[in-house]
Protein backbone atom coordinates (compact mmCIF):
# COMPACT_ATOMS: atom_id res chain seq x y z
CA UNK A 1 0.00 0.00 0.00
CA UNK A 2 1.62 3.41 -1.08
CA UNK A 3 2.08 5.92 1.78
CA UNK A 4 -0.17 9.33 1.46
CA UNK A 5 2.86 11.40 1.82
CA UNK A 6 4.04 9.31 -0.92
CA UNK A 7 1.57 10.30 -3.27
CA UNK A 8 1.42 13.82 -2.01
CA UNK A 9 5.30 14.59 -3.37
CA UNK A 10 4.32 12.81 -6.17
CA UNK A 11 2.08 15.20 -7.33
CA UNK A 12 4.11 18.31 -7.08
CA UNK A 13 6.09 17.85 -10.81
CA UNK A 14 9.75 17.78 -10.40
CA UNK A 15 10.33 20.99 -12.32
CA UNK A 16 8.27 22.90 -9.49
CA UNK A 17 10.56 21.13 -6.88
CA UNK A 18 13.49 22.29 -8.27
CA UNK A 19 12.20 25.79 -9.34
CA UNK A 20 11.10 26.20 -5.31
CA UNK A 21 14.32 24.59 -3.92
CA UNK A 22 12.36 21.87 -2.50
CA UNK A 23 14.76 20.09 0.07
CA UNK A 24 14.33 17.75 3.44
CA UNK A 25 11.15 16.10 1.99
CA UNK A 26 8.91 14.49 5.21
CA UNK A 27 6.32 12.58 4.62
CA UNK A 28 3.70 12.30 6.97
CA UNK A 29 0.37 10.67 7.80
CA UNK A 30 -1.72 12.71 6.36
CA UNK A 31 0.88 14.63 3.20
CA UNK A 32 4.51 16.02 3.41
CA UNK A 33 5.71 18.80 4.27
CA UNK A 34 9.46 20.52 2.90
CA UNK A 35 11.73 23.16 3.26
CA UNK A 36 12.13 25.59 0.35
CA UNK A 37 15.26 27.77 -1.11
CA UNK A 38 14.19 30.71 1.08
CA UNK A 39 16.06 29.89 4.97
CA UNK A 40 13.23 28.77 6.96
CA UNK A 41 10.42 28.80 5.45
CA UNK A 42 8.58 25.59 4.18
CA UNK A 43 5.65 24.22 2.64
CA UNK A 44 3.03 21.66 4.10
CA UNK A 45 0.54 19.80 1.52
CA UNK A 46 -2.05 17.98 3.74
CA UNK A 47 -4.44 15.81 2.17
CA UNK A 48 -8.26 15.57 2.82
CA UNK A 49 -8.83 12.15 2.26
CA UNK A 50 -12.77 12.61 2.34
CA UNK A 51 -12.64 15.21 -0.37
CA UNK A 52 -10.50 13.92 -2.22
CA UNK A 53 -8.78 17.61 -2.24
CA UNK A 54 -4.98 19.24 -0.59
CA UNK A 55 -4.64 21.75 1.76
CA UNK A 56 -1.49 23.72 1.05
CA UNK A 57 0.19 25.54 3.60
CA UNK A 58 3.48 27.77 3.23
CA UNK A 59 4.95 29.00 6.50
CA UNK A 60 7.93 30.45 8.18
CA UNK A 61 9.53 29.11 11.60
CA UNK A 62 10.60 31.46 14.17
CA UNK A 63 13.72 31.23 15.21
CA UNK A 64 14.11 30.68 19.26
CA UNK A 65 10.76 30.02 20.32
CA UNK A 66 9.99 27.58 16.84
CA UNK A 67 6.68 29.13 16.16
CA UNK A 68 4.80 29.01 13.01
CA UNK A 69 4.18 31.83 10.89
CA UNK A 70 1.56 31.87 7.90
CA UNK A 71 2.98 33.12 5.28
CA UNK A 72 -0.16 31.60 3.07
CA UNK A 73 -2.75 29.14 2.74
CA UNK A 74 -4.36 27.50 -0.26
CA UNK A 75 -7.51 24.78 0.68
CA UNK A 76 -9.63 22.85 -1.83
CA UNK A 77 -6.25 22.35 -3.91
CA UNK A 78 -7.15 19.52 -6.58
CA UNK A 79 -4.11 17.23 -7.60
CA UNK A 80 -3.56 18.85 -11.01
CA UNK A 81 -3.04 22.37 -9.53
CA UNK A 82 -0.81 21.43 -6.93
CA UNK A 83 2.41 22.27 -8.39
CA UNK A 84 0.92 25.62 -9.66
CA UNK A 85 0.10 26.74 -6.08
CA UNK A 86 2.92 25.43 -4.40
CA UNK A 87 5.05 27.89 -6.98
CA UNK A 88 3.18 30.81 -6.21
CA UNK A 89 2.89 30.69 -2.80
CA UNK A 90 6.91 30.44 -2.96
CA UNK A 91 6.95 33.16 -5.19
CA UNK A 92 5.16 35.68 -3.67
CA UNK A 93 6.44 39.60 -3.30
CA UNK A 94 5.67 39.46 0.13
CA UNK A 95 7.92 36.71 1.59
Amino acid sequence: MTHTGQIAWKQISVMTKMAVGARQACLTETGCRFKVLRSMRYVEVTYVAGLDLYTVDFFRVKRGTQERISLGNHEGVYADMLSDIVYSLCHQENN
